[in-house]
């Protein structure tokens, strides 16, 4: 998808990442919903893990020692979760698992050849996906994280059985 800046803009996101256990700076795009009063709904699907998901409301305002637009605080949450994994020494393609997890209609952004993000939309039954990661990681294929994880997501899996 093309941006149009017209109605998009990048937001620079600081915090403390747990995968990477060191303080991260990340610029998001994110839509433009109310300019003046700062309000902004997430495009971009974190890499690194803010406790924020895609299409999330938000705050930010600007920096100006920075001289960009900092977020500061979510709003509204969409109810869609963020999932981090990392891939394994396999003989499985990052495409062939990327592909597996866009049949069940998530939505990927790739950091490299083996860390990728996945947004899950609130509309999926995350004990269903989540069954297919905890397959993956029982084969040792990959490792994952949940660093945003709705409470629509954590109900789904409380419903299932699962142990959170």
């Amino acid at each position: 998808m093309k941006i149009n800046p017209e109605e998009y803009t990048e937001i620079l996101f600081r915090y403390k990442s747990e995968i990477l256990e060191k303080e991260v700076e990340e610029i998001l795009w994110a839509e433009k919903k109310d300019v003046e009063k700062g309000l902004y709904k997430l495009h971009s699907i974190p890499f690194y893990g803010p406790k924020i998901a895609t299409g999330d409301i938000f705050h930010a305002t600007i920096d100006i020692n920075e001289k960009c637009l900092i977020y500061r605080n979510t709003i509204e949450e969409s109810g869609n979760s963020i999932i981090q994994i990392l891939i394994n020494e396999t003989e499985l393609s990052q495409d062939e698992i990327i592909s597996n997890f866009e049949e069940l209609l998530c939505n990927v952004e790739i950091v490299d050849e083996n860390f990728f993000s996945m947004q899950v939309p609130s509309t999926k039954n995350y004990a269903v996906i989540n069954k297919v990661l905890e397959e993956y990681v029982q084969k040792q294929i990959l490792g994952y994280a949940e660093p945003c994880l709705s409470k629509k997501h954590r109900k789904d899996l409380k419903k299932s059985g699962y142990k959170y």
